[in-house]
């Protein structure tokens, strides 16, 4: 089946696009502690997550591919998986011990882990609190602004483009959350003329002087904005997040667009999801490739990577983050094979702090 997956991917992807998942092929075929191992891999199944398997499969791991739930995936790619033979099963249903689970926003949180838990997102570490688990949080880590800001910007601008509204010179846009995500939504919004206000406690943030800041706390700033904004986003990654900061009847009364970019319900269902563009989904979703190769190559090898770290933790450890040694070598990896240096260098340009 591996070279299935080759073949298949052949056809859509250059090795310049996956640089950090090529070396890790090599790198983990080495790894005989991975051969035999069960893994449940709950990245959201698109066409490039096929990438990301290939480095277990050429570890001779047993693998199963975790889909839906409240995770968005690609029904052909789950249907092409089960043709070739890839054991597939709805998040949240598995009744079995798997050696890892490498999860997504928290949906496998009661599936049993003899190792512990590689976890892809923030929002996923508040499923992880009170479960006596080991969670490797690949979400903590420089690497995943290059999917979180870069990636899901850029595919927040062509989602945008897809539904005809592309042109966003001198137009409002109030972002809510500014995060990793919210700031790469804003920088490339930013970058293509919009007017960008981010929504935020900055008392412990920093915003680049491109985008004007606005406290989460002013209410009659935040009302006055949207009463006249092109398109409100919801990126804080919270469910309800949005419900104390802003009038949503007043919102969904008003011309603008609203978006979501994350996989939570930041309106807590008290907007219909007809009102909300892609039904409340994340926006970038409505795309055949939500987050290009190029960005969440690193991201998905970091996420792979998470099981030697877990494998090799201390009995005890609850929450590990990634330490700048293994930042650093897939970024090297990237910065000189990939071809996203032009966008690390915008990321930097902007230089947002957490």
């Amino acid at each position: 089946m591996e070279n299935i997956i080759k073949d298949f991917l052949s056809r859509f992807y250059s090795v310049s696009e996956r640089p950090a998942l090529e070396a890790q092929i090599e790198l983990f075929s080495t790894e005989s502690f991975l051969k035999g191992k069960k893994v449940l891999d709950a990245t959201p199944v698109f066409r490039n997550t096929l990438n990301k398997y290939l480095v277990m499969l050429a570890c001779g791991m047993d693998l199963t591919v975790g889909y839906g739930g409240k995770i968005p995936y690609d029904a052909e790619i789950v249907a092409f998986l089960r043709s070739i033979g890839v054991r597939t099963v709805e998040n949240g249903t598995a009744d079995e011990t798997f050696d890892f689970v490498l999860d997504c926003a928290g949906v496998n949180a009661d599936v049993e882990t003899e190792y512990g838990v590689s976890e892809l997102t923030r929002s996923g570490f508040y499923q992880y609190q009170d479960k006596n688990k080991k969670v490797f949080l690949a979400d903590s880590s420089r690497i995943k602004s290059i999917e979180t800001a870069l990636g899901t910007g850029d595919g927040f601008l062509r989602a945008m483009q897809k539904l005809g509204y592309g042109d966003l010179r001198g137009r409002k846009i109030i972002i809510f959350g500014c995060g990793k995500v919210g700031f790469g939504v804003a920088m490339y919004c930013a970058e293509n003329g919009a007017d960008v206000y981010a929504v935020d406690d900055w008392q412990n943030r920093s915003v680049p002087h491109k985008f004007h800041m606005v406290s989460r706390f002013d209410r009659r700033q935040i009302d006055d904005l949207t009463a006249d904004a092109f398109c409100v986003v919801s990126a804080t990654g919270i469910y309800g997040g949005l419900t104390q900061t802003l009038d949503l009847q007043k919102l969904v009364k008003s011309d603008a667009l609203i978006a979501n970019i994350g996989v939570e319900d930041e309106f807590a269902g008290l907007i219909s999801k007809k009102r909300i563009l892609n039904d409340n989904q994340p926006l970038n979703f409505i795309l055949e490739e939500p987050t290009h190769l190029k960005f969440i190559d690193p991201t998905m090898a970091l996420h792979n990577a998470g099981m030697k770290i877990l494998f090799n933790a201390a009995d005890g450890e609850k929450f590990i983050l990634p330490d700048e040694k293994i930042n650093d070598f897939y970024l090297n990896i990237v910065r000189k094979h990939g071809i996203i240096n032009k966008e690390l260098d915008m990321l930097e340009k902007y230089s947002c702090q957490e």
